[in-house]
């Protein structure tokens, strides 16, 4: 296992950011390596899965490249008022890995996931961007974004969230996640929701499964015991990496 700090100029976000990449130890079965798009949560960051959900170590298991951008409070989003994320993260860092390390990322062998925010992000990503990703997973995330603002109106997140999104009522896609799956056509996408039952988010995530059943999307459902903290989310990444790859 080999960890990368790459440091990179993005024109979607118009400054340079940061990507941890964890690489597997042998780098000649690179035809066969899969990618992982592993994303942080709100208050997190870039280092989070490494120094926190012990990730580096199922690199050399699935043989798998796993890629950890910055997003910094941004819900993946092409904010109102600042970066172009959404458009950094669902397409500009596929071109910086693929002409940094000469691989081929595809839809056959590209997965995205994330915890909370990142859970939001890696649902809104693979959503809107079915032909890219064989798999999508979302750890305790955010799945009604309109919802999550009302909620922080008049708290210390709203100005955040309005730099964000602007007025939550003009929140659309790709950023409503349920307008998202009405436009979009996920017959080839593995969709996976985990959940533990004392989240904050538990009630949203129980919604979220309910809408794509009753659309009959094909999807995945677990709900376990735990809370919305890195116990949870480094034993159950265990699970969502067994589920894709095993």
């Amino acid at each position: 296992m080999s960890l990368i700090r790459l440091e990179t100029g993005s024109s979607s976000l118009e400054f340079s950011t940061t990507i941890n990449i964890v690489l597997p130890s042998d780098l000649n079965k690179r035809d066969k390596m899969k990618f992982l798009l592993l994303l942080h949560g709100y208050y997190g960051g870039s280092n989070d899965w490494l120094t926190s959900g012990n990730i580096s170590s199922y690199a050399d298991k699935y043989n798998l490249m796993i890629i950890m951008p910055e997003a910094n409070n941004s819900y993946y989003t092409n904010m109102a008022y600042g970066p172009n994320y959404y458009d950094y993260v669902s397409t500009e860092i596929f071109e910086i890995i693929t002409k940094t390390f000469n691989v081929v990322l595809s839809k056959d062998n590209t997965y995205v996931a994330g915890l909370s925010m990142g859970g939001y992000g890696a649902l809104k990503i693979a959503i809107n961007n079915p032909d890219k990703f064989k798999g999508v997973a979302s750890l305790s995330g955010v799945c009604d974004i309109k919802r999550m603002y009302q909620s922080r109106i008049d708290s210390p997140r709203d100005k955040m969230l309005k730099g964000t999104f602007g007025d939550f009522k003009d929140i659309k896609v790709p950023d409503d996640l349920y307008l998202s799956v009405q436009e979009n056509n996920l017959d080839n996408l593995d969709i996976f929701l985990i959940c533990g039952k004392s989240d904050f988010l538990y009630e949203d995530n129980k919604a979220f499964n309910k809408y794509l059943s009753d659309l009959k999307i094909k999807h995945t459902f677990i709900i376990n015991e735990g809370d919305h903290n890195w116990d949870y989310w480094r034993e159950n990444i265990k699970i969502v990496l067994k589920h894709f790859f095993e």
